[in-house]
């Protein structure tokens, strides 16, 4: 009887480990894409009043901006993402909505949340890369895309024949 009872525990805390390695996977995919777009709008607007930058300028500015904005940033959006994705279960659960696309509408939602917020909550405007349309529309990219990997991941495993 005892050692059913430890099955079931061991079972059940091994689904909660999956499910945080499957959420940390989506956030970090995410935060990577969402620094990564910044950075590359930022340069996109250096490079049209003809400042000339170098692959490896890109490639270390990328990986600097990614550093810089990974305390904060990267924070706020996995608090956001772990709301956002919690929420759309809630409304999987108590709704008749089973589509798992629900996680990528969450994580663009977050992220245009996010956007929407930075002002009042840290007193910044948009991120640099993030002040145009479609510096907005990458944000919110980047989130869709940590959702669909966060959907494809919970996704149940169909075993092959």
């Amino acid at each position: 009887m005892l050692s059913r009872k430890m099955f079931s525990t061991t079972k059940t805390f091994m689904k909660k480990l999956v499910l945080l390695q499957h959420f940390l996977l989506a956030a970090l995919v995410t935060i990577i894409s969402a620094c990564l777009l910044q950075t590359q709008m930022v340069l996109l607007a250096l490079s049209n009043i003809d400042i000339d930058i170098t692959w490896s300028q890109r490639i270390y500015m990328s990986w600097q901006d990614l550093l810089g904005l990974l305390p904060s940033y990267g924070v706020i959006i996995t608090i956001g993402l772990v709301i956002a994705f919690l929420i759309a279960k809630t409304i999987r659960k108590h709704t008749r909505a089973t589509s798992p696309y629900l996680y990528v509408v969450a994580g663009g939602f977050t992220m245009a949340a996010i956007l929407v917020g930075m002002q009042p909550i840290l007193g910044v405007t948009l991120l640099a890369g993030a002040r145009s349309l479609f510096g907005i529309i990458l944000q919110i990219g980047a989130g869709l895309l940590g959702g669909l990997c966060f959907m494809r991941l919970r996704r149940p495993q169909t075993k092959a024949a």
